[in-house]
Parts: structure tokens; C-alpha cells; sequence
């Protein structure tokens, strides 16, 4: 039975790991990237097709020592590539390095490469071509300490990229982790949702697509493992129509979204729209620091600014102050759940934190906090 690997940003991995077994998948290590499940190829297609907090399905095919770019070459001409690729196909090599006898990470792709177009112009007289930007099928092989592990990915693209953002702003949250995050909250998808400083919205398209029960794979064109000789058609084939018949309009509640900067509800709106759940959210215009609630009772989740690629510093002192003024003002007994990327800024609040995650946002090192409003 294959054990395939499902990656995600750090900090996010009990997270995913939860969604895998709510799928029914049977998980089994978790690690700092993600984790591994084992199962059918029907369990790698319901992963790709369901899984929101996923960057990445892949299927490892090969474990080995190798300390010379020779030994190298003999491990990976075991493995089968022609289960993956024909000759008309394109692919392309990742490779990863650390600490091993073998420094240089081209090297180590080429060699992969090597062994594929050998082991193909063998077979049939030619050979699959190399394409870094759109390959149908990628691997990749990462070295540690002298012990290597290639993969072959799945997915294709990015399962974060769901392909609604049309529009962006500064330092756009990706999707899988707005989707990491709220289920990381506790959201009962019955609580309404404020999100304060929207920006493109992404907290609460996600959210909404959670209420519909849009499966994010739904918004992929095609995935790698469709490519695969050795994988039937019809796996695929039935996921999707299961997907796609659980879509709803989802619980008759409302999701909120403001923002002071025009161009960001702009943004905001049309990816709604094209996400196909604009009528599920409701976005305005108005500044954090005045808002009053448009709901009795509802949680807040937000992405506020924490001065990372974003400037204007100077600013970020009064905001949050004058931001926490008005929590304690108009939300009492609310739940604010923000993520934070400097806790410089968050020592402004004044609030008590009951809970705190690590968290990768694009490379900043930030903390999903939790904070009760009494």
C-alpha cells in the first residue's frame, strides 16, 4: 500500500493531520512539514481534491544512502520512471542539500536526470524533455547527513493556489494557511465571522468555502498523478463527482469583512466572486479602530498589519492601541483570534493571550493568538 506525504507550512501540521483522518485517511507520522498517510490511490486523489491546508501530495519512491555521485546514480536507476512519465511528457528535478559528502544541489538533480533519460532512451529510443516551469509530473530528491529521499509529487501546482485571487495587496495570507488558521480556532462554521482589516479577504473566502463544502481541489485544472500510467482514470473520476455533489449553499449565517483602504474591498469583492461565494460575505468599508459590531455575537479573525513588507511603523503603536480600546469598547465577550508577526506591536493590546500557535506566513515567523474579550 503506497504512504504518501502531505505537506504544509510549519506550524500547521496537527492541524492537517486532523483534516487527513476527518477524510477517513489513516495517518501516520507528523512532522514539522506535514505528514504521511497510507492508502490507495483513491486516498491520494480525496487528499488533492479535499485537503485545504495541503501545499503539496507526494508519493516517496525511493529511500538510500550515497556518499559518491556514482552511488547516487546506481540507487535511483532501480526505480521505474516510466510508471510516472512517457516520452512525450515533460518533468522536472528539485533537489535539496544538507550536510551531505554531495555539495552541489545541481549536480544531484542532473544525475536524477540522467538516470531518467537513460532509462528511457533504453526503453524506447527517446526520451522525456525537462521543463522547470510547467513539467506534468516534478520530483524532487532531498539529501540529509548522506541519506537521500526522492519523491514524486502528485499535485502539480500548489494545492494553495485555488486560482480565485485575481486580485492581491500587500502581503497576501496564503490560502491553505487562512484555512490552517480557522481550524486551528475551534470555528463551529455556525458563529458568525468579523475580520476588522480584510485586505483580499482570503480568512474569510476560505471560510465561506468551508461553508458550502467547496472542495479546494475543485478550482485545479488537472494534477500530476492523472498523468500516471499505473493509476486508473475512474479514481479520479469518482472523487469528484462525490465532491461536487456535497457542494451546498451552506447555513444561512453572514461573514463580515472591513477595510479604510478602498483598493483592498475592491480586491476583496472580486475575489469573492470569483471564488463564487460573494453572497455569503458582506464587505465594507470602515476603520478597525471605530468599528462597532455588525452582528450581537460573532468572533473576530484577522491579519493585521505588523509592519513586515508592509512599512509605516510609525503608525502601528497607535493602531493597535486604539484598535484594543475599541475590543474592550464594543466587543465585549467576543473571541479575537489575530495573527501576529511582531509581538512588539501586540504588547499594545494590553490583553491576555489563552492560546498561542507558531506559525509560517510566507517566511515571517508569526503566532496565531487567542484572545478572550472580557
Amino acid at each position: 500500500m503506497p504512504v504518501f506525504y502531505a505537506s504544509t507550512s510549519r506550524g500547521l501540521s496537527e492541524a492537517l493531520a486532523d483534516e487527513l483522518k476527518s477524510f477517513d485517511l489513516k495517518v501516520g507520522k507528523v512532522d514539522k512539514q506535514g505528514c504521511s498517510f497510507e492508502g490507495p490511490w483513491a486516498d491520494c486523489a480525496k487528499a488533492n481534491l479535499r485537503s485545504r491546508i495541503a501545499t503539496r501530495i507526494s508519493l516517496p519512491i525511493l529511500d538510500f544512502p550515497a556518499y559518491k555521485v556514482e552511488e547516487l546514480y546506481d540507487n535511483v536507476k532501480k526505480h521505474d520512471f516510466t510508471r510516472y512519465l512517457t516520452p512525450k511528457m515533460t518533468f522536472s528535478i528539485k533537489a535539496k542539500l544538507n550536510d551531505c559528502a554531495i555539495t552541489d544541489q545541481r549536480i544531484l538533480a542532473m544525475k536524477v536526470k540522467d538516470v531518467i533519460a537513460d532509462q528511457f532512451n533504453d526503453k524506447f529510443g527517446v526520451r522525456p524533455s525537462v521543463d522547470k516551469k510547467l513539467p506534468n509530473v516534478r520530483f524532487f530528491i532531498f539529501g540529509s547527513k548522506n541519506e537521500y529521499r526522492l519523491s514524486v509529487d502528485t499535485s502539480g501546482h500548489s494545492l494553495s493556489q485555488r486560482g480565485y485571487r485575481g486580485e492581491t495587496v500587500e502581503a497576501p495570507m496564503r490560502e491553505h494557511v487562512a484555512a490552517g488558521l480557522l481550524r486551528l480556532s475551534g470555528w463551529d462554521m455556525k458563529t458568525p465571522l468579523v475580520d476588522p482589516m480584510c485586505g483580499s479577504g482570503t480568512l474569510l473566502i476560505e471560510a465561506a468555502l468551508m461553508l458550502k463544502s467547496v472542495s479546494p481541489g475543485t478550482f485545479h485544472k488537472k494534477f500530476s498523478f492523472q498523468h500516471f500510467e499505473h493509476v486508473p482514470p475512474e479514481l479520479f473520476d469518482d472523487e469528484i463527482e462525490k465532491v461536487l455533489a456535497e457542494e451546498a449553499e451552506g447555513p444561512d449565517i453572514k461573514l463580515y469583512g472591513f477595510d479604510k483602504v478602498g483598493l483592498n474591498l475592491k480586491a476583496a469583492t472580486a475575489n469573492a466572486e470569483e471564488a463564487g461565494v460573494g453572497h455569503l460575505i458582506e464587505f465594507k468599508k470602515a476603520n478597525a479602530v471605530t468599528l462597532e459590531p455588525p452582528v450581537a455575537d460573532g468572533m473576530i479573525v484577522t491579519n493585521p498589519p505588523y509592519g513586515v513588507r508592509l512599512g509605516d511603523e510609525f503608525f502601528l503603536e497607535e493602531l493597535y492601541k486604539d484598535w484594543a480600546h475599541n475590543l474592550k469598547k464594543n466587543f465585549s465577550g467576543w473571541h479575537v483570534w489575530m495573527l501576529s508577526g511582531d509581538p512588539k506591536w501586540t504588547q499594545f493590546l494590553r490583553l491576555k493571550a489563552e492560546k498561542r500557535y507558531p506559525i509560517d506566513n510566507g517566511g515571517v515567523d508569526c503566532r496565531w493568538i487567542h484572545y478572550r474579550i472580557k
